[in-house]
């Protein structure tokens, strides 16, 4: 151990504080327990904000995301859903979205079982009475693609492989909001944590 190596250590730790504050991973590691308490499981979802030049951390309710039903974990996974109540005013003013008079569809959450949970915790009372606020659930849908990509070979040659990429789109109101895209990641950004 050398003196630049503990100074260097010093830099990223405190660079690693101003991140976990800034970020609130805090507040956000307590909700992923307490979903990984209450259910077993609980999710984060990781990508990164080009705006802020970071990464983003989500909580993801374990009742908002759908994997692929034949898979055994999220690396087999050839799907996966993220479903969740959005504001159709937010979903305006972002511009991954394309939103032409989307009305607000007044659910609860995608999820029967997460919308009788919800209703038993607030009560159908709170929920009424908040209708000016129109909500429509969002369903990204993560999903890998076999693609044909012509690479150049031995020689010069051009030759055609196939290329695994993990795309992205996204429908609200049976609409597709967000044509599917190549996400450019190359795995799910769903990171789980058990309980135990």
């Amino acid at each position: 151990l050398t003196k630049e190596n503990v100074d260097e250590v010093n830099k990223l730790n405190k660079y690693l504080d101003f991140l976990h504050d800034k970020l609130r991973l805090r507040t956000k590691l307590k909700g992923t327990l307490w979903h990984a308490l209450k259910y077993s499981v609980g999710f984060w979802q990781v990508l990164w904000d080009e705006e802020e030049q970071e990464i983003d951390v989500n909580i993801c309710d374990p009742y908002d995301l759908y994997w692929d039903p034949i898979a055994t974990s999220p690396d087999e996974a050839k799907y996966c859903i993220l479903a969740v109540r959005r504001n159709v005013e937010d979903l305006e003013h972002d511009p991954k979205y394309q939103v032409d008079d989307m009305k607000g569809d007044q659910l609860l959450a995608a999820s029967s079982m997460k919308s009788r949970l919800l209703q038993a915790e607030k009560g159908m009372r709170s929920f009424n009475e908040d209708k000016g606020s129109k909500t429509v659930i969002v369903r990204e849908h993560w999903y890998w693609e076999t693609q044909e990509v012509e690479k150049e070979g031995e020689e010069g040659k051009k030759e055609k492989t196939k290329e695994k990429k993990l795309m992205i789109c996204a429908i609200a109101g049976n609409k597709v909001i967000r044509k599917p895209e190549d996400s450019g990641l190359d795995r799910f950004p769903f990171f789980k944590l058990a309980s135990d």
